[in-house]
């Protein structure tokens, strides 16, 4: 329970919490960790420009919904806009990845699944994150991974529509091609997901015969041709591993 978290401005909040050190630098934000001077209760202090105003009211949709990062509360300061949000404290998914250790094919059903009813979660409320990649899972209190980072996200009504934004979108490794354009879709979050899992696949001594098909249905260039995620997670709750 965070301690009387109401935040009337700016002054009030750095009177009550003290900054411990900046733990995340974006291409617009930085994140700093804050503790309560009184409780010792940890936050998660983002500072975006304001005119990023999808990030915050994205966020908002989400409210008490445990798989997404949760906004507690934000306060404006000169030309920024700060968003409180939970601390998560155990890491991003990019550890154990480059640490090897989804390494059977059990694990990487398990990891692929859970990374794709998250982004379900996402593509429910009709909001396509647009920046999936391991940095942006961070595992919570109970090791349960959390999405975070809605800072390039944008509403979608059809699945299968390309839409037009103003600036690129995702990260480098992982975004679709339709973003090298300047266009997304929701499936542009399905390639960032097929890269990781072909990430995973690579680091198996056998990649299985159901994986290969898997992957090649997500990492399709046309949207039309690149498998949706309802049919995704079927298909990774039908892989005889788990």
């Amino acid at each position: 329970m965070l301690y009387n978290f109401i935040i009337y401005n700016y002054k009030m909040f750095f009177l009550s919490y003290r900054k411990i050190k900046e733990i995340g630098v974006g291409a617009f934000s930085k994140v700093f960790l804050y503790r309560h001077r009184i409780s010792k209760q940890n936050v998660a202090l983002k500072r975006i420009k304001k005119k990023n105003h999808n990030e915050i009211k994205h966020m908002k949709i989400f409210k008490g919904n445990s798989r997404i990062c949760q906004l507690h509360d934000t306060f404006d300061q000169g030309d920024y806009s700060h968003l409180v949000m939970h601390y998560y404290p155990n890491g991003e998914l990019f550890e154990p990845l480059k640490h090897h250790y989804y390494d059977t094919p059990n694990k990487v059903q398990k990891l692929m699944l859970e990374l794709c009813q998250i982004v379900q979660q996402c593509h429910r409320k009709n909001i396509a994150h647009l920046d999936i990649k391991p940095e942006n899972f961070l595992f919570d209190a109970q090791m349960k991974l959390v999405l975070i980072d809605f800072g390039m996200s944008q509403y979608f009504d059809d699945i299968n529509t390309l839409y037009a934004s103003t600036y690129s979108l995702g990260s480098e490794t992982y975004a679709a091609p339709e973003t090298e354009v300047r266009l997304y879709s929701a499936k542009s979050d399905i390639w960032s997901l097929g890269i990781i899992f072909q990430y995973l696949c690579d680091c198996l001594p056998i990649i299985p015969l159901e994986f290969e098909e898997i992957e090649n249905k997500m990492l399709q260039k046309d949207i039309l041709d690149r498998v949706e995620l309802d049919t995704l997670i079927q298909k990774f709750k039908e892989l005889p591993f788990a």
